[in-house]
């Protein structure tokens, strides 16, 4: 199972994590699959449809 979510507080991050057999903190571990600094929303609402990960924002 994968999942995508942001970090928030002001730090506009997104990242992709394994979640199968996780535990405490994954943040460097091989668990972390992919990790987006630049272009990410303040709030983001991503959205996984047909392998492709789209990120909604308000401008």
């Amino acid at each position: 199972m994968r999942r995508q979510t942001g970090t928030g507080h002001g730090i506009r991050n997104l990242l992709a994590i394994r979640f199968a057999g996780a535990r405490g903190d994954v943040s460097r571990s091989n668990r972390v699959l992919w990790v987006r600094r630049r272009g990410t929303p303040y709030v983001p609402s991503p959205l996984l449809y047909d392998e492709t990960l789209y990120c909604i924002a308000e401008e």
